[in-house]
Order: structure tokens, then C-alpha cells, then sequence
């Protein structure tokens, strides 16, 4: 009887310290999570919905914690607008684009950004991806700029999303970024060959003064 008691008790003991240590029923199916211990740091492997994982970190009072992150992608709406000034001042052309991009993150990828201190909290990460959205929606429209400029029979109803990714390099400046979604809903966008023709054909009139004296 003794036996079955203590081998019960033992039981209940690993079952405890095994519940204790498991991290992956700890983390919803649609989030990433970042192991945090006073005694180990940051540990390199993310805690993903699917992959068992256990830690022993949690078996030590408030040792350990959970750093939770969202994997559904942050969704950003970002206007750019500017205009084309003419060297002689007479007209500006204004161009504004709205983009929609759709960012994330592998959960690799963060505890690369959480180890060089630009995320701490699912806000952070949201707020850094949507700075980095501003900066892709800048680096689209330049491209759309330069297209108007150099080449007279460009469409924007030609433009493709592939298009404008692979010449905005993206990934050469934010590796860490998976692009989901990038795609131009509403669009102004100057007429650069009439405004050049218009530029070309202006000509500033020549000024004549007069002197008058008074006697």
C-alpha cells in the first residue's frame, strides 16, 4: 500500500514539475514566445504553437517569463505625397500615393530584434514594423517618381506589387521582414512629360528698368 502511495505521490510530483516546465501550452496558436530567465538570458530557441518545448527556468520561482508576440501581420495604410518643383518657380505638380503593406516577422528572428533592443513588448514590435512600413511606402514612391521621369510610357495601371518589391530592396535594409502584402490603392500622379514640355517652352521675359532723375 506504502508502494502505491509513494509511487502516486511521485506521480503527481514529475506530472507538477513536468506541467510546470512546459511552455508550448503556455502560447496560443496564433503567437511566438521569447524565453526570458534570470539564469540563462534570452534563450535562443522561440517557443512555437505545434513544437513541444520545455524549460526548466520555470521550475525556480520567478525566475522565468514568457515574452508573447502576435503572429498575425501588422497592417499599415501609409500615405506619401510630394511634389515636382520647377526650377523657375512658376508651377508645382503635387503626387500623393496611399499604400497598404502588410508586415511580419519569423519567430527567429524575434530574438534577434529583442537581443539588439529594438522590441521588448508586442507594442514595440507593432511600432517597429510600422516605422518600417513608412520607410518601404518612401522607397516605393521614389521608385514610382523615377519611373514617371524616365520613362514616358509608363503606366501605373502597368505596375506590378513584384515589381516595385524588387526594386525597393527591401530585404537589403530590413532583413528581418517578411513583405506580405504591398499594393497601391489610391494614386495622384503628375504629368511629367507636360510639366517638362511646359518647363522646356517657358521663357523668363527679360526685365528693362529705367532710370528717371528728378530735377
Amino acid at each position: 500500500m506504502k508502494k502505491i502511495i509513494s509511487f502516486f505521490i511521485l506521480l503527481i510530483f514529475f506530472g507538477a514539475v513536468f506541467f510546470i516546465g512546459w511552455t508550448q501550452i503556455k502560447v496560443k496558436p496564433d503567437s511566438y514566445a521569447i524565453v526570458i530567465s534570470k539564469t540563462s538570458g534570452v534563450n535562443p530557441n522561440p517557443v512555437i504553437p505545434g513544437e513541444f518545448s520545455w524549460h526548466w527556468q520555470f521550475l525556480i520561482p520567478t525566475n522565468a517569463e514568457l515574452k508573447i508576440f502576435s503572429i498575425n501581420p501588422v497592417n499599415a495604410k501609409k500615405t506619401i505625397s510630394g511634389s515636382v518643383t520647377n526650377p523657375n518657380s512658376i508651377q508645382n505638380i503635387d503626387y500623393s500615393f496611399d499604400f497598404a503593406i502588410s508586415l511580419t516577422v519569423s519567430p527567429q528572428t524575434l530574438i534577434q530584434l529583442y537581443n539588439q533592443n529594438q522590441i521588448s513588448s508586442q507594442q514595440t514590435l507593432d511600432e517597429y514594423l510600422q516605422n518600417i512600413a513608412t520607410s518601404i511606402a518612401q522607397m516605393s514612391a521614389d521608385y514610382i517618381i523615377n519611373k514617371i521621369k524616365t520613362d514616358e510610357n509608363f503606366s501605373m495601371e502597368k505596375l506590378s506589387r513584384n515589381e516595385i518589391v524588387r526594386s525597393i530592396q527591401y530585404q537589403q535594409k530590413y532583413p528581418f521582414v517578411d513583405l506580405m502584402v504591398l499594393s497601391v490603392e489610391n494614386y495622384k500622379i503628375p504629368d511629367y512629360k507636360a510639366y517638362m514640355n511646359y518647363k522646356n517652352d517657358f521663357v523668363i521675359p527679360e526685365v528693362t528698368t529705367q532710370e528717371s532723375t528728378n530735377e
